[in-house]
């Protein structure tokens, strides 16, 4: 762990946050942990070798990924690296984390799933056609949604790696995903400058 920044020295591309930190995610390929509601900077995550993509995090970690193609997954409470995940070999631009359970999209066009404690890829989820822009998991852990440049959304069965539904109708990079579990609906933001509600089942 690097010592504390008080700020990042280059874009900042991502971040995420609760009720007691705030992490961003920066072109200058690290992570600054924010303490709430001070926004105190309390750590800087640095491993990667290329810009921080996207972030997420639980209880008791923070992941991240990155251009460089890995994923990195961090103690919440420590800060230290937990493991680095290599398998992709594209920019990882997204991941999810839900209970033991980390999926991640790639421009190399996969999904992968990924167990959180031992690091092991369980399940590629193969079907895009071009690289992947973004990725959703529902709340049980049953359902992934992604979208990127082949500008569909495929939604995927979790257990099995089936592709459940591929949704048509965007005209550009679809760019970002949110899976409403409980109303059983996907709302997508695409480059064609469309937002679409689409229905799950």
């Amino acid at each position: 762990m690097d010592p504390i920044p008080q700020f990042h020295t280059a874009s900042v591309l991502c971040l995420q946050f609760d009720d007691k930190i705030l992490v961003s995610g920066s072109s200058d390929n690290t992570c600054i942990v924010w303490s709430l509601p001070s926004y105190t900077p309390i750590g800087r995550l640095s491993t990667h070798t290329a810009g921080v993509l996207d972030i997420c995090f639980d209880e008791h970690h923070i992941v991240s990924c990155s251009k460089d193609t890995t994923i990195c997954i961090w103690d919440r409470d420590t800060r230290k690296l937990i493991r680095q995940l290599k398998g992709h070999s594209g920019p990882v631009n997204a991941v999810a984390i839900r209970g033991k359970q980390i999926v991640s999209a790639s421009g190399d066009a996969l999904v992968k799933l990924w167990d959180l404690d031992t690091g092991e890829c369980i399940r590629e989820f193969k079907g895009h056609l071009r690289g992947l822009a973004c990725v959703q998991f529902s709340e049980d852990a049953k359902t992934i949604v992604s979208g990127g440049n082949d500008q569909d959304i495929r939604v995927w069965d979790a257990t099995t790696g089936n592709c459940l539904k591929t949704l048509h109708g965007h005209k550009d990079l679809v760019r970002t995903l949110h899976l409403d579990s409980r109303n059983r609906r996907i709302i997508s933001g695409s480059y064609d400058a469309v937002c679409f509600p689409s229905t799950l089942s």
